[in-house]
């Protein structure tokens, strides 16, 4: 039997190994039932097989041994690895113990395959050699995809922690070393709003790191889902911001509209929604957030008077760290240098969460409407 048939035959008793050993890998498993843990196994041990029933020349393995070979199996090899990689790592695994499963996995196969009557014949050594460059080129894929996922990450903390929290930072320091300083009452408390101002703008610029540290690396945004009324929800986000930004209109046209949502995380995504509309509409504009109540789903809109954002940009703006820009008459583009560029990402990954979506409507004459769609009623996940 070749190796390849012995695979597929034999795949439940390989999974079944291979769940085993995973198990171990605590407390990251922990959070992975048992389909999960099994699902990326299976998806490789198919390509790996296929791998072994291409046509593979001398010049062929030797490029292959050496990372050069680009045919449709290794293709297929490379993208089942990093998918494989994505899982485990939204699953908690750390590197060493994602380098452990392919171990395991080429122990298990090899052993049960090694166990046949006519092993070895000169075939079967070849398939063998086959099948361990398979394992050592999506291992090596599966890790560089890792890597690299957590050197991006960690490349964008250090540019965020390091340039846009620097601004509040220094008011606070300068702040505070004013208000050691004065005996005027009226200095004093300007200080100390300024102080209080800094800190609270770097809390939020940290949550939203957090929250994108969790999605960036393939998490979703956890969920605590109950039943709710989005009125009062946005009510009083809609009242907190009228609070921290007097002057600025805030209104809220909703009737009662109940649904299974989480209350902390849609307060987040209006409360981002309205402080984007208040970094780039119209100082004097009105920002309205509206809702249309749908069979199966609730649009939340946020609409203000500012100037257009251009198609190009609408394409990108619920990237990471994409910052809103709008144009101005000469075709311009203004924006706030102290913007994260976070918080309409984590709106689209709140909506994600739900069940739901994001999307931009911005014209010259009808200024611009972000509208978030949840479905209304769905079990907790």
């Amino acid at each position: 039997m070749s190796l390849s048939d012995f695979i597929k035959e034999n795949m439940e008793r390989l999974l079944t190994e291979w769940e085993s050993f995973a198990e171990t890998c605590l407390p990251a498993a922990e959070t992975m039932d048992s389909l999960e843990l099994r699902d990326g196994a299976k998806h490789m041990l198919m390509a790996m097989a296929a791998d072994l029933e291409s046509h593979q020349s001398s010049g062929d393995q030797r490029k292959k041994s050496q990372g050069l070979k680009d045919d449709e199996n290794t293709a297929g090899l490379g993208s089942t690895s990093r998918s494989h990689a994505q899982e485990r790592l939204t699953g908690g695994f750390n590197i060493d113990q994602l380098a452990s499963e392919y171990r395991a996995l080429r122990a298990s196969v090899v052993r049960l395959w090694s166990a046949s009557p006519e092993f070895p014949t000169r075939d079967m050594v070849q398939e063998l050699i086959r099948f361990n460059e398979a394992i050592d080129q999506s291992l090596a894929e599966s890790v560089r995809w890792y890597n690299d996922r957590l050197e991006r990450a960690r490349a964008i903390f250090i540019g965020i922690l390091g340039h846009d929290l620097r601004t509040p930072l220094a008011t606070l320091t300068m702040a505070v070393e004013v208000m050691n300083r004065t005996d005027d009452p009226k200095v004093f408390q300007g200080c100390f709003d300024r102080a209080r101002r800094s800190g609270e703008r770097i809390s939020e610029m940290i949550a939203l790191l957090l929250d994108f540290s969790r999605t960036h690396l393939g998490e979703k945004i956890p969920l605590s889902r109950k039943m709710i009324d989005l009125s009062e929800v946005c009510g009083e986000v809609a009242r907190d911001l009228t609070v921290s930004h007097p002057g600025r209109k805030i209104t809220v046209d909703c009737p009662e509209l109940t649904g299974r949502w989480d209350e902390a995380r849609v307060y987040q995504a209006v409360s981002n929604l309205i402080k984007n509309a208040i970094q780039y509409g119209e100082p004097d504009g009105t920002i309205t957030v509206s809702f249309k109540a749908e069979a199966r789903e609730v649009l939340l809109s946020v609409h203000n008077e500012g100037r257009p954002i251009s198609l190009a940009k609408q394409r990108e703006i619920f990237e990471p760290f994409r910052k809103p820009a709008a144009e101005d008459g000469d075709g311009a583009h203004y924006r706030d240098p102290e913007h994260v560029g976070l918080g309409l990402y984590i709106v689209n990954q709140i909506a994600q969460a739900h069940g739901g979506s994001v999307e931009i409507d911005s014209k010259a004459e009808a200024g611009t409407t972000v509208t978030m769609r949840l479905p209304r009623e769905q079990d907790p996940t």
